[in-house]
């Protein structure tokens, strides 16, 4: 009964639904859920970053943090709402008035971006929308040869960089693989060196700010018009890696993305105008373009982490973000961390420490998150020293948390720390655990709002969607997940096989 009720908790089946090979439609627990094309009113991300100047104006929208002469990063600096939208249109009527971008033999007007996380990011990528155009990021860890490869499977006239990502643009160029590729933007200005690279690679190199300049004086002199993207236009490109072969292309529209964010935000996990978000996780990945996303339609602040792991505790001290989405590697470093410290510490120190951690532990079994006292004298002071004292939420993706590691940070922060699981084909977030339910883990929740979930059977692995037992734990059904709603995505980018294998 138990067990039932938990599930219940989780998803509402819908019966007579169910196939010979496959169990029935599994739906968020909300009877009154149903999929929703967009959030807000907002159905393209274009829409998301205006609905945001819109609530908060004059508020923050952009920062980070400055290296001062001395060697030592500065607070947090940002730029308003206004100032943002302001960039962006500048930035977007520069790329227009300097012809910069050509539509590619497809029809699709493509921007790529390739750097760290930062301001310029976010700015280029709203440039483009502003334009009707998508976004094509590229990042060095899906392999040496990928940069060559996006390059020449998207035909993309231009790349947003900084002067560390050139020599890598320069060679790819020189393959002669690249044919379309002509223009590289720099965000950190352009110097001789990078013309003498450029030109040895037959590129046009121009920095961020002269782009933005022009588009600035021709809006001021001549107007400007944006030509904004429907919810249907594909906003980005996510290349993801096999185990095999080369890196594919999923195209992820305006209405996957938006859609995404609803299913999450009614889920309890909506961002507040006074909600205020660390980016450091990498924006060429799902995950972090949902949450920055979900956070600027709601008039949030973003900051930017300095890109450095070894300095993110730093950052997110001068930040002191209220949502966090982390990957498990980051808690689990943290975590070590502090259990080393309290080893080292020894005595009463960690006898304290050992008791306030067993009794929480306890007490989650209940539900309760805070304990007056052990909060008081111990685990207020660990959250202040993190960080993360202002935390309503904490989110974990990207790989699954451990029981252990999971109920640590619920004890330590005293807030919902959930999970979820999901795909960049599915726009993020499939499942998320529920923030009332602090007592179980082990699991990664009920299908958010905007999918649908089934159970396939997949015999030559011995599961089957009518299984009751898994490693003698009851169950719903053991198989192959299968997700379908507006988050899924349109298919993989000139290739019809791939697609076929994923989308039913």
């Amino acid at each position: 009964n138990t067990h039932k009720k938990k599930m219940s908790m989780y998803s509402r089946e819908l019966p007579n639904t169910s196939t010979t090979n496959r169990g029935n439609i599994r739906r968020s627990a909300d009877p009154n859920s149903t999929p929703q094309l967009g959030i807000n009113g907002c159905q393209t991300l274009y829409e998301c970053l205006r609905r945001g100047a819109e609530t908060s104006p004059l508020g923050p929208c952009l920062g980070r943090r400055a290296i001062s002469n001395n060697g030592f990063a500065t607070p947090f600096v940002y730029s308003s709402y206004t100032e943002c939208v302001a960039r962006v249109d500048s930035f977007a009527c520069g790329l227009e008035r300097l012809n910069l971008l050509q539509r590619n033999s497809n029809g699709m007007l493509l921007l790529g971006i390739y750097m760290k996380n930062c301001m310029e990011w976010v700015l280029a990528e709203h440039a483009i929308y502003t334009l009707g155009g998508a976004t094509v990021p590229l990042y060095d860890t899906l392999g040496p040869d990928t940069v060559q490869f996006v390059l020449h499977q998207t035909d993309m006239p231009c790349v947003v960089c900084t002067r560390g990502e050139l020599p890598r643009l320069c060679a790819a160029k020189k393959s002669g693989q690249c044919p379309a590729f002509r223009v590289v933007i720099l965000i950190n200005g352009v110097i001789p060196d990078s013309v003498r690279l450029a030109r040895e690679a037959n590129l046009e190199v121009i920095s961020f700010a002269k782009v933005e300049a022009v588009g600035a004086q021709v809006a001021a002199t001549e107007g400007f018009t944006p030509h904004p993207p429907n919810g249907k236009d594909v906003a980005t490109f996510c290349y993801t890696s096999g185990t095999t072969g080369n890196p594919k292309g999923a195209l992820i529209t305006h209405e996957n993305l938006t859609s995404s964010i609803s299913g999450v935000s009614n889920l309890g996990v909506a961002m507040e105008a006074t909600d205020r978000h660390l980016s450091y996780l990498p924006l060429p990945h799902i995950f972090e373009r949902v949450v920055l996303s979900s956070t600027l339609q709601a008039g949030g602040s973003v900051g930017f982490s300095r890109g450095d792991p070894l300095l993110l505790v730093e950052d997110i001290v001068a930040l002191r973000p209220t949502i966090l989405p982390v990957a498990p590697r980051v808690l689990n470093k943290i975590y070590d961390k502090i259990h080393a410290g309290i080893a080292a510490a020894g005595g009463l120190k960690k006898k304290i420490f050992d008791a306030g951690l067993a009794t929480k532990t306890r007490n989650l079994a209940h539900g309760e998150l805070k304990h007056s006292f052990f909060d008081a004298i111990l685990f207020n002071k660990i959250k202040v020293g993190l960080g993360m004292d202002c935390l309503r939420l904490m989110v974990s993706g990207s790989a699954p948390l451990s029981s252990t590691v999971m109920t640590f940070w619920r004890c330590v922060l005293g807030v919902p720390v959930i999970e979820g699981y999901g795909q960049t084909e599915g726009t993020a977030a499939a499942t998320l655990s529920d923030l009332e339910d602090m007592s179980t883990v082990g699991h990664v929740g009920g299908p958010v709002e905007c999918v649908e979930i089934v159970l396939a059977d997949v015999p030559e692995m011995g599961y089957m969607h009518t299984d009751t037992l898994h490693r003698g734990e009851p169950c719903c059904g053991r198989g192959e997940i299968l997700v379908r709603g507006p988050a899924v995505f349109k298919g993989y980018y000139n290739d019809e096989d791939k697609t076929k294998k994923t989308v039913d």
